[in-house]
């Protein structure tokens, strides 16, 4: 009985034991003043493909297999239905009506003058990818559209009003959510937190898709480019583009 009441009584010792231990770990910690964050938020616009990329040799090769394999099955039509005969094609045996002939198709070129060219301020570039439209103030770094954060406003709100000081009523957008798609934080060099009286800065960004419209011209002394992930991916700032990527 006196073994079984020690062996309780050091239960309990350790119990309290750990318990006062966590509360003044969480006693420090709520004396610690939280960190002040300058909050900005950012307009990720998109314009989505136009066209379908172009197949891959697999896949090109997996078609034809499977329409060669399909021919086997496939029950001719009489050659009495067209008027100028038919014949089959001496490599895959598919019937070709008249001087028609799949083979004989030349599409139009998927690349646009602007591809030609190298003009990145239109929307008729890459019209098989999705392009971004990114600003650059002079002699700064290329960014997404974005603005500080202000008090009675939402971060969409500030996001919309940030990217409509740049395309204004030429563009129709379409904001995809209320809620960002991902942020990023970065601490400030203690210089700079006194200057600027704030600990760090998170951005919010928030995606929106162009309805139609195009952008030729852009107010203010700001220069702007349409460009792709991979494009981005090397003009973007590391730690920027790093904290975007995965949603493009």
């Amino acid at each position: 009985m006196q073994k079984c009441l020690i062996k309780h009584i050091t239960r309990r010792i350790g119990f309290y034991r750990r318990l006062y231990s966590s509360s003044t770990s969480t006693a420090e910690q709520a004396s610690e003043e939280p960190k002040r964050w300058q909050l900005f938020s950012a307009a990720i616009l998109e314009r989505i493909p136009k066209i379908m990329k172009p197949l891959s040799q697999f896949e090109i090769d997996y078609r034809l297999y499977r329409h060669e394999a399909k021919l086997a099955f496939a029950r001719k039509m009489s050659s009495s239905w067209f008027p100028k005969g038919q014949r089959e094609d001496p490599v895959t045996g598919e019937v070709l009506i008249g001087e028609f002939s799949r083979r004989n198709f030349n599409p139009a070129s998927l690349e646009t003058e602007a591809d030609r060219s190298g003009n990145n301020k239109t929307l008729d570039r890459k019209l098989a990818d999705s392009i971004y439209f990114v600003v650059k103030r002079e002699n700064r770094v290329w960014q997404f559209p974005q603005g500080e954060a202000e008090d009675g406003k939402t971060l969409r709100q500030t996001a919309e009003e940030a990217l409509n000081k740049f395309v204004g009523d030429r563009l129709t957008l379409h904001f995809v959510s209320n809620i960002p798609a991902c942020h990023i934080e970065r601490e400030f060099p203690s210089k700079v937190k006194q200057e600027r009286n704030w600990d760090g800065a998170k951005i919010f960004f928030y995606r929106a898709l162009v309805v139609e419209g195009n952008l030729e011209e852009i107010p203010f002394d700001y220069d702007f480019a349409w460009l792709s992930a991979e494009e981005m991916s090397k003009v973007l700032p590391t730690a920027y583009y790093d904290a975007v990527k995965n949603i493009l």
